[in-house]
């Protein structure tokens, strides 16, 4: 076994990138999420690989980062997906409290990695939890903040029922 496929992270990210996987799959590749969210996914993965190789150092922060920022990005590309309609409501809740408590694991475990001063891994020490079911109204990341992302759900909902965008775009093409 290899030192990454001990950590408990690495065995949720690995899982959360094979259901990307199956949710990307019937998504049309027009839309560059599609692409974005397997990339951002799989790099979780190989970050985590490749910071466990380090022994110490900067570099061993910089690859857990590295994931860190490719976990926000997944969390951003549910929410590009969800507001495309590419997924829905429940399965949407589902996959952003997964990518949420990776994301929660993720940054216990860099915690302990820059609090050690062992060149040794060990994840145990490491203290995070995870919240069973986080309540509806608490947003799981910033700009999830009330007046934020809803609001512009709510925008571009009503924007693609009443075909606005067409017509804005048309005006503007007109020179006015």
């Amino acid at each position: 076994m290899f030192p990454h496929e001990k950590l408990q992270v690495y065995s949720r990210a690995l899982d959360f990138t094979a259901q990307v996987a199956v949710l990307s799959s019937s998504w049309d590749t027009k839309h560059s999420v599609v692409d974005h969210f397997s990339r951002a996914a799989e790099s979780i993965v190989l970050n985590l690989a490749e910071g466990t190789r380090l022994s110490f150092g900067p570099m061993k922060l910089t690859c857990l980062d590295y994931a860190l920022g490719s976990s926000l990005e997944c969390a951003a590309c549910l929410d590009v997906a969800h507001l495309k309609s590419l997924l829905a409501g429940p399965q949407f809740e589902r996959e952003k409290r997964r990518i949420c408590e990776i994301t929660k694991m993720l940054v216990g475990l860099r915690r302990a990695w820059s609090e050690s001063s062992e060149s040794v891994l060990r994840e145990e020490h490491t203290e995070y939890s995870v919240e069973a079911e986080p309540s509806e109204a608490q947003p799981l990341f910033n700009h999830e903040r009330p007046g934020r992302l809803p609001n512009q759900i709510k925008f571009h909902a009503l924007v693609r029922r009443t075909g606005a965008r067409a017509r804005t775009h048309r005006a503007l093409s007109a020179g006015g």
